[in-house]
């Protein structure tokens, strides 16, 4: 082995050294889970806009047409 294929095992060792820590602590999937979900909600929230307003009449009709109350009543 070279210097340099023993600086990069050793990187490649640190990294994953750290990763595993970051893995073994109980907040770092719900973490990812909790900042994905927020992402989530901010990008489709304006394209279930979009598509609302774009949908043809007569497709709209077949999906959920109910408010606030009626989304309540079905959970």
């Amino acid at each position: 082995m070279t210097r340099d294929d023993n600086s990069r095992s050793a990187l490649s060792i640190g990294i994953q050294t750290r990763l595993d820590w970051l893995r073994s602590r109980m907040w770092f999937i719900p973490g990812v889970f909790a900042i994905g979900a927020t992402i989530a909600a901010f990008v489709l929230v304006p394209v279930d806009r979009l598509l609302d307003q774009a949908m043809p009449g007569y497709l709209s009709g077949m999906l959920f047409v109910g408010g606030p109350e009626s989304a309540r009543l079905v959970l």
